[in-house]
């Protein structure tokens, strides 16, 4: 292997541990945004309350089981499990998913808003490019009729010199 061949794979592993970077860096921080959008105070609190009664519910090995232990850890827990529970993850489920096709359509509108000024952006672009171009035109034709003007004068000075150096020959002679 080459040494030109050996520095383009250093070059090409370079740059794609800093594409993978970028890229994890992005994950993080969409997680991070994905995170902090879905912790919203009700589901904390709903969550803490489910997870501390659950907790609640039973008690360590060993020591005495209280009534509440008893009636509660059986099948009133399973009962709260199997309807309860479900319930609150469906709400927040439901909400999670209103949150996030309303996130979807503000998004939608404000990427069609940026492409409707970025078109005129563009737009304008062109408008100046073509008013550049003709001012650049107007100014080379502007430049042209001066040296057209200038040329013309010259030869006019030419033949009044001629003439002069005629009349000057003719007078002698």
């Amino acid at each position: 292997m080459s040494l030109k061949q050996r520095l383009a794979a250093v070059h090409e592993a370079e740059t794609h541990c800093v594409e993978r970077r970028l890229q994890i860096s992005d994950t993080r921080e969409h997680l991070r945004h994905e995170l902090h959008r879905s912790a919203t105070p009700t589901r904390i609190l709903v969550s803490g309350v489910a997870l501390g009664f659950a907790v609640g519910l039973k008690e360590p090995k060993g020591a005495h089981q209280s009534l509440a232990g008893k009636v509660l850890g059986g099948p009133v827990f399973s009962m709260v499990l199997e309807a309860v529970l479900p319930g609150i993850v469906a709400g927040i489920t439901a909400a999670a998913g209103l949150q996030s096709s309303e996130e979807e359509d503000l998004a939608e509108d404000t990427s069609e808003e940026e492409a409707t000024a970025e078109a005129a952006a563009l737009e304008e672009a062109a408008a100046e490019q073509a008013r550049a171009e003709e001012a650049a035109e107007q100014a080379a034709v502007a430049a042209a009729a001066a040296k057209v003007a200038k040329v013309a004068k010259a030869r006019k000075a030419a033949r009044a010199k001629a003439a002069k150096a005629r009349k000057a020959d003719d007078g002698q002679a």
